[in-house]
């Protein structure tokens, strides 16, 4: 059996996916995503390029009253799912996509200065107005991720009776959740016996620091090569 970590939304199509492979599949999101983007974000001046650096900053804006003028503007991404979800939504190809934001602002960095909108999270990781001073950068927080306060009793019973082969990891966050959550749980290394696969090494960091055996990266930090590495 898999099991899942991601946000609901984000993990449905995933689980569709693996169960018409004929997998067995447990979803327990780590995260609780809420949206709320501003109800004017180009405001008077527009600005000359949209930095989206999550999927789920493209969910925020779906329904947004802005998103054709916003999908008019050159995109910068980080990761080729959130390249796809603002595909869906009409967007062209981006004008850089990177594996991480530290990659993304390297690539930025190269480019003439400009203004940039960047489509946040409430919290995260690295502020990309410190990483790109030569830019100027508005940031318009979208989107909030709360984490779970424990793994489900499914998951727990799961893991206890070894009947999960594979956890797949999607990012460094919620991979440090999963590791303090199975820790809140009493599952020691019964959490830490089944394949982690993980989509970089970035993300297998705190697994191998939770000390973890049977871990496996991604070739490309996409889904497909993920999901790949469960053959």
């Amino acid at each position: 059996m898999i099991l899942l970590t991601r946000p609901q939304g984000a993990a449905s199509g995933t689980k569709t996916r693996l169960e018409a492979q004929g997998r067995a599949v447990l979803l327990d999101p780590l995260l609780e995503l809420s949206f709320f983007p501003p109800e004017r974000l180009l405001g008077g001046a527009v600005p000359d390029a949209l930095v989206v650096t999550s999927s789920n900053g493209a969910r925020a804006i779906a329904r947004h009253s802005e998103l054709e003028k916003l999908a008019a503007l050159p995109v910068w991404t980080v990761g080729s799912r959130t390249t796809a979800a603002l595909r869906e939504l009409g967007f062209s190809e981006p004008r850089g996509e990177a594996p991480d934001v530290g990659h993304l602002a390297a690539l930025l960095a190269k480019e003439a200065p400009q203004s940039l909108l960047y489509l946040a999270a409430e919290n995260r990781a690295a502020e990309l107005s410190e990483l790109l001073p030569m830019h100027k950068v508005r940031t318009e927080v979208v989107y909030r991720a709360t984490p779970a306060s424990a793994l489900a009793p499914d998951t727990i019973a799961a893991l206890r009776n070894g009947k999960i082969t594979d956890v797949l990891h999607y990012s460094r966050r919620l991979a440090e959740y999963y590791v303090a959550l199975a820790d809140a749980a009493g599952l020691g290394s019964q959490s830490l016996t089944p394949r982690q696969l993980c989509l970089s090494e970035q993300v297998a960091a705190p697994l191998r620091e939770a000390g973890a055996k049977s871990i496996r990266v991604a070739g490309t930090p996409k889904e497909d090569a993920l999901i790949g590495l469960l053959d």
